[in-house]
């Protein structure tokens, strides 16, 4: 069987050959990666974070289908990995089960504007975080808080969570065709920072430059964090 499928190969053209190898690959192409430095942090964040990427790692989604960061993940319990750590919740500062894991979703959250998805849903921090710049950040909280990313393309893409050494490094992978039509378009992330006011709160505004232009993604209120 084998020899026959290898003949049948041999007889294909150039450009079915490419096809076919498209088709076997449709992950090969890096649409958009970002890396965290996770040497600051504690044993505890750091086995909340690889807990997190595991369970994105290897991810497809499908085209025109929305991803939930809540859906895949799941309840940040003893049971699927997680422990207690530092974290901020309702804008205090706290230890609980995941702690931390915020940066995992945010990482994403950039890396899927940078990838051309959609996000359909995403909430920042009350309070400015020093693991995350204002206005890059997305906060999770499972029953709360939701990070929803949609495929807009008509091929599907994929999550891919590495580690390399201290950096933990994320991903979405697609196809040729995929990776030119984000290529075209270029796009770049700019913050606009304002303040801090008088109240001692922040805003900051995020915009998605892609080619000649640009369009605002986020206006964000923090609150500074003593």
């Amino acid at each position: 069987m084998r020899k026959l499928q290898l003949a049948l190969l041999l007889l294909l053209t150039p450009l079915a050959l490419l096809a076919f190898y498209l088709t076997a690959h449709p992950f090969k192409e890096t649409l958009a990666s970002r890396s965290v430095d996770l040497s600051k942090y504690t044993s505890s964040q750091r086995l909340n974070f690889y807990t997190a990427a595991k369970n994105l790692d290897g991810t497809v989604i499908k085209p025109h289908s929305v991803f939930s960061f809540n859906g895949r993940v799941g309840p940040r319990n003893e049971d699927r990995g997680f422990v207690g750590a530092p974290s901020y919740l309702a804008g205090k500062k706290q230890n609980s089960a995941g702690g931390g894991i915020c940066l995992v979703s945010s990482t994403l959250y950039q890396v899927a504007l940078l990838s051309g998805l959609d996000v359909i849903e995403r909430t920042p921090h009350t309070n400015t975080v020093a693991s995350v710049a204002p206005g890059l950040d997305a906060t999770v909280w499972y029953g709360r808080a939701d990070l929803k990313i949609k495929n807009p393309y008509n091929q599907a893409v994929a999550i891919d969570c590495h580690q390399d050494g201290e950096q933990l490094v994320m991903s979405i992978k697609g196809d040729t065709v995929t990776k030119l039509a984000v290529n075209n378009k270029g796009p770049e992330l700019r913050r606009r920072q304002i303040g801090p006011a008088g109240d001692k709160t922040l805003i900051v505004e995020v915009y998605l430059k892609e080619n000649a232009g640009e369009h605002m993604v986020s206006r964000d209120r923090y609150r500074l964090t003593r």
